[in-house]
């Protein structure tokens, strides 16, 4: 068995599966967060090599928005896409905090272990609620320190916290937003150090235009 496939194996993928961290049976629960519908879109953030994106676009039987910063990552996303027939999945050049999508275009928005990225994760939380529909959903997991002041571990890592920074975002429209955040195992070697939750925010939405 070749390195990746034993990563498969361990995460729960087939052998020729080009996933991240996120475990296979994580999967359900971010389908089910999303909520998705027939006839809708689901962007996938950061999508990389696009494995969790066509995995809940082809079961949910949606179109597909991927986007990612790597050419080369998107490459194998549509080579992944190919492989799987998804055929509703279309992948762009884009950012965190720049997708190049217009407006309330995206019903969905998926974003794995990548919010904690961005120097300011706070642009990236207002380019979510940009491009999301009236009613939409964002479904966000991320790696959370257990320990804020271990120093080995990413300055990025360590301030992350996804509800906090949704809820920034969304302050100025003077609407609680509500979250969930339920710790999931980590991979071998990462446990001690990091927590990685899934928190999913529903209707963010409900007038035309994001305003509440």
């Amino acid at each position: 068995m070749t390195v990746d496939e034993i990563v498969n194996w361990h995460m729960g993928f087939p052998p020729d599966m080009r996933a991240g961290v996120v475990t296979a049976e994580a999967i359900p629960e971010l389908a089910g967060e999303l909520r998705l519908t027939p006839g809708s879109t689901l962007l996938d953030l950061a999508c990389g090599r696009g494995a969790y994106g066509l995995l809940i676009a082809q079961k949910a039987g949606v179109s597909l928005i991927g986007v990612d910063f790597s050419a080369q990552a998107l490459t194998g996303a549509g080579e992944q896409a190919a492989r799987m027939g998804v055929n509703k999945a279309s992948f762009r050049v884009g950012g965190l905090a720049a997708t190049g999508l217009p407006d309330a275009s995206v019903g969905t928005v998926l974003c794995t272990d990548a919010i904690q990225l961005p120097d300011v994760p706070a642009i990236t939380y207002s380019e979510i609620r940009r491009v999301l529909k009236p009613g939409g959903r964002a479904v966000l997991t991320s790696w959370e320190p257990l320990d804020c002041d271990n120093e080995r571990i990413s300055p990025r890592v360590r301030r992350a916290n996804l509800g906090a920074g949704l809820r920034a975002v969304l302050s100025c429209r003077g609407r609680e937003v509500p979250a969930v955040d339920r710790p999931r195992p980590a991979p071998p070697g990462a446990g001690r150090r990091n927590r990685a939750p899934i928190a999913g925010f529903g209707e963010l939405f409900t007038q035309p235009g994001g305003t509440r």
